[in-house]
């Protein structure tokens, strides 16, 4: 139950208050953290095997895009990397820039014989974000073609290999300093967690998969939206009426599945 990572200890999961033979894993909003990997690559970038990855190499790229003899799907621009107020906010500029679109189109870039910063380091890193956020944002339960937006479970192998060189990002100094900031630990914690949750569901329950998708905050925030939309005028419930709304909730939603 517990992860250490360069002096950083956590424990994933903790005993149900009232079923110690149950456990409850523990997640960070994956949208809030690839918003906070977003913010920390524009404002100052990252470190890797000692090359300073910034934005210059989108800047760069895009500026390459503009030109009329480059022909390259490019779905981002500058609003991308200037990010202001309530813009930070939408995970859709952040998951837009960390795409394999982006990745390729850097790489293309380079390989066209344009100058661009450290673009192999780059379109790599960008490709391995694009491939976590997917693993943590399955949503269907039938299989598609593309590995990293399946259910968690049913590309084992190719997921594990992802959260692991995710794990081996955070833990590593790539903001060139010893000490892990909070969006590193929320990885670390999340890609542990999502792998402990997958097992302890499968062994108990023979679960075969998990919609990722599930584990944000969204969904949480939806549900505590819908008790509260029960009360009318009343929308702060006490733990009572909090307890007979839920079970009309339940009642309702076997009824649809009826």
């Amino acid at each position: 139950s517990l992860i250490f990572c360069n002096c950083f200890l956590a424990k994933i999961w903790f005993s149900h208050p009232t079923d110690e033979n149950s456990k409850i894993f523990v997640f960070s909003d994956t949208p809030h953290l690839i918003k906070l990997v977003r913010n920390h690559y524009v404002d100052s970038g990252f470190t890797l095997n000692g090359k300073k990855l910034t934005k210059t190499t989108v800047q760069q790229t895009l500026n390459h895009c503009a030109k009329s003899d480059v022909s390259i799907l490019y779905k981002i621009s500058e609003n991308h990397l200037n990010v202001r107020s309530l813009e930070k906010q939408k995970v859709k500029l952040a998951t837009q820039l960390f795409s394999n679109t982006t990745a390729s189109s850097i790489r293309r870039c380079y390989s066209l014989g344009y100058d661009v910063e450290n673009a192999c380091e780059t379109s790599d890193l960008f490709k391995l974000l694009n491939d976590w956020f997917d693993v943590f944002n399955s949503k269907l339960s039938t299989a598609n073609c593309i590995q990293s937006t399946q259910p968690y479970g049913k590309q084992l192998e190719f997921q594990r290999d992802v959260l692991e060189k995710m794990t081996q990002l955070m833990c590593s100094d790539i903001l060139g300093r010893s000490q892990k900031l909070p969006f590193q630990k929320g990885i670390i914690v999340n890609n542990a967690s999502l792998d402990g949750l997958f097992i302890y569901l499968k062994d108990k329950y023979n679960m075969e998969y998990l919609l990722t998708s599930r584990l944000n905050q969204d969904i949480v925030e939806n549900f505590f939206g819908a008790m509260r939309s029960r009360g009318g005028q009343y929308d702060h419930p006490t733990p009572l009426q909090f307890k007979y709304r839920l079970r009309k909730y339940l009642i309702g939603m076997s009824n649809l599945e009826e």
